[in-house]
Formats: C-alpha cells, structure tokens, sequence
C-alpha cells in the first residue's frame, strides 16, 4: 500500500523537496506515530555567589550578635542593681601567729533570697552555709585553717589560732536562690607574722669616737616570718641610704629569717658636737610589730677641734668672769692650777647659745 502524495507541481506537498510540517504530529491521513522525543537546547541555570556581598552578610550577623550581647549586659545591670551583691570582703592584712582571725563577707540580697555562702583559700573551698540544710554549716579540712563553728555565721567566719600556714588569698562567694542562681563574690589577702622575741641587737661600737674615726656597726634582728624591715639613726635622725649595708637574710632551721644592717661612716664634728654619738636601730615587721635598740657612746674632741667647735661657730662665754666675746677675738688658753678643781668645770662654763656642750677636757700640766 503506498501513500498518496500531493499533486506534483504543488509547494509543500510530498513532492516537494522541502515537506511542510503537519500541524498534528500524532496522526497523518491515518498513519499513527506511537512515540516522540523532545529535546530543548536551552542550559541549565546555575547559581553564583558574589563572595563581597556573603562577607557583607557576615558582618551584619556580628553586628546583630554584638547589639544584642550588649542589651544583655544592660538588661543584666539592671536587674542586679537590685539582686544579690558582695559589698566588701574584710580580711585584716596583717595577724600575729597564734592570736585569732575574723573574716568578714558583707553582702546584699535585695530582693532575692540566699542560697549559699562559701569560702575559699586560694582555690579550695574550707567553709560553706546553706540556710536550707541541717545543720546550716559545713566545714572542709584544710592544713593551717581551724574554724570555730561557734562563732561563725553567713556573714563571718572566724579562725582560731593562726600559724604561719594560714596565709594566703581568701575568697567569699555568695550566691542566690533559684531562678536567677546569681553569684558574686570578693577577695582578701591575709599575712600571718612570727614576731621576733627580743629587740634588735647592736654591735661592733666603740666605747668612745674622735672626729675621723671609722663607725662600723652591724644592727641583726631576731629570729621571724617574714624578715624585720631594719633602719639605723643617728643623733635622731635617719641614716642616709648611702651608709647602709643591706645584708640579705639568714634562715634558720625553724624556717624564719634574721635580718642584718649594716652602718658605715667616718665620724665628723657635727656627728659629736654634742660630747656624744648616738646610735639607734628601729626592726618593724608591717604594722604588727615595732621594736628599737639604742647605744650612746662618748664623743672626745681633741683641742683644736673643741676650739674649732666652739669659737667657729660664733659669739660664745668663757671662763669664770663671764666675759663675751666676739667671734673675731681670740679665745684665751685653758689654764690649770694645780690643787684646784679639773678644769673641765672651766671649760664647761663656754657654752655658744646653739651647742650644748664641748666635752673636752685639756690635758693637765
């Protein structure tokens, strides 16, 4: 059977070198296609993304993140300004060994209620309150920590007979009641002092000193924890830095130190004006402990120096008829008549209105 064609001659018809398309592809003058296929030249879409623009998001999402942690925090010292809060820690910076310690924690709840209360030396925890348990108090072992159950609280804690072993940082931490659970807490820090026994001991003086002698003397303290902060003074008044010698400390097999100062200067005229040197060394320990030393020797001025001393220094009166003198005169000599009185009681009597005395006692013919 052969299919019929368009008449020759006819544009678009079978015939035709160029066939025109049916316009129903399924049949055609009884002929039935079963099956076709379409194929479309469009590409597939595809998604890019402009890594400015996601750096851009990024940095809008921290700013939203920031914005908010900071309304948090607002929002956080607003409700708290009426909350719970630690005030002061009171915990005495100083304590001798063997006396007892009282730790304050002083704190508001506003208007919240208290969950605990807990105290730490260093990082572990010795004391703990909890108003709710039975008893209210627990106490935790620590070496050098002995709490007095009795005489503790929520808001003290006293330790009984303090050792060197008891110093240290001291943290009170408080805390609220459920729902906030809010904490917050404070710091002390406590130094516990083995005073030394004795005073501190002077050595190395000289009965008496003449002007150029050397003054070389050492000022050691006493046995203590920590180590006695040492001054020397001389005539009153302290001693210039450039004359000590700062010795470092000696332990003992106790486990204290004993510390040494050393004093080094020539004696000059204005050091023993006054007939005499004085010596005095002051051992401190914070502000628990204050002791002092005190040596006076005899100054000895030769006679041109007691002349110097004197008539030097200005207008003064001599001898037994009470005459004054100028400073531009001329002292007369001391004299001494055999049979009387030393003529140190002579000598005595010269007394310029700003020195106290000479001390010098010629020598006797």
């Amino acid at each position: 059977m052969g299919l019929r064609g368009s008449p020759s001659g006819v544009k678009g018809g079978w015939g035709s070198p160029h066939p025109r398309p049916h316009p129903h592809p399924s049949h055609r003058d009884g002929v039935r296609l079963v099956g076709f296929m379409v194929t479309s030249s469009t590409p597939t879409p595809t998604i890019t993304i402009n890594p400015t623009l996601m750096v851009g998001y990024v940095g809008v999402v921290v700013v939203l993140l920031l914005l908010l942690l900071l309304l948090l925090i607002f929002l956080v010292s607003i409700t708290g300004a009426d909350g719970l809060r630690v005030k002061e820690v009171v915990v005495p910076p100083h304590s001798s060994k063997g006396a007892d310690v009282e730790l304050k924690c002083l704190y508001e709840l506003g208007e919240e209620q208290l969950y605990s209360v807990k105290w730490y030396k260093g990082y572990r925890e010795f004391f703990r309150y909890v108003p709710v348990d039975s008893p209210p108090i627990q106490v935790f072992h620590l070496p050098g920590v002995n709490v007095d159950v009795d005489r503790s609280s929520s808001r003290r804690v006293v330790l009984r007979e303090v050792s060197l072993r008891t110093s240290g940082r001291y943290k009170c931490e408080v805390s609220a009641e459920a729902p906030s659970f809010h904490t917050d807490f404070g710091t002390g820090e406590l130094l516990v002092v083995h005073t030394p026994e004795d005073n501190p001991r002077i050595t190395g003086t000289r009965p008496r000193y003449y002007v150029g002698d050397p003054v070389q003397v050492n000022c050691t303290s006493s046995p203590s924890k920590p180590a006695a902060s040492l001054m020397w003074y001389i005539n009153e008044k302290q001693a210039d830095s450039k004359l000590l010698i700062d010795y470092a400390p000696v332990p003992t097999k106790e486990g204290l130190e004993k510390s040494i100062l050393g004093l080094h200067f020539r004696a000059t005229l204005e050091h023993l004006r006054s007939g005499r040197l004085v010596l005095r060394c002051s051992a401190t320990i914070a502000a628990v402990y204050y002791r002092e030393s005190t040596v006076r020797t005899r100054a000895r001025l030769t006679e041109r120096v007691w002349r110097e001393a004197v008539w030097g220094r200005g207008g003064w009166w001599w001898g037994s008829g009470w005459g004054w003198l100028s400073s531009g005169s001329t002292p007369p000599p001391v004299t001494h008549t055999p049979g009387t009185i030393t003529p140190a009681n002579e000598v005595s009597q010269v007394c310029r209105y700003d020195v106290v005395s000479a001390m010098y006692t010629p020598p006797i013919s």
